[in-house]
């Protein structure tokens, strides 16, 4: 009986402690974000910075940030919360009619080709029937 038990409590203790030093060598800013698939521009919702109609837009239970956009949304610490909603351009991911919007010098993102670094970057957007350049005459040289 006491082998049985001293053999059930050091099984415990290995994967307690295997567990433990698993979960430490992966780094919190490297788990990979849920990706939210919408058509057209991608709108993020100016009173949380989420995806607008994504599953976490205007959660009230949501993580605030001290921004006071929803904690980890691509709005977070990057738009106004409580102002307008911003559109995103679906080709470079910057504001869309911005300064910075479709920048042919910009650099691009290697895993999603927009602006890296955008706040489109690397979410992804379900193209609609329209050309996804139809913008591109209003932005300023």
């Amino acid at each position: 009986m006491n082998r049985i038990l001293s053999v059930l409590v050091m099984s415990i203790l290995v994967i307690m402690f295997t567990t433990l030093m698993t979960a430490n060598l992966i780094p919190a800013d490297s788990k990979v974000k849920s990706v939210e698939v919408v058509k057209g521009d991608i709108v993020l919702c100016a009173h949380g910075g989420e995806i607008k109609g994504s599953a976490n837009c205007c959660n009230k239970e949501a993580k605030r940030c001290g921004c006071g956009a929803i904690k980890g949304s691509p709005g977070c610490c990057a738009i106004a919360i409580g102002g307008d909603d911003v559109v995103l351009c679906s080709h470079c991911g910057q504001e869309k009619g911005s300064d910075v919007c479709c920048i042919v010098t910009a650099e691009k993102c290697d895993k999603c080709g927009k602006a890296k670094g955008s706040l489109g970057c690397c979410l992804l957007v379900e193209e609609t029937g329209k050309d996804k350049h139809d913008h591109l005459d209003q932005v300023p040289n």
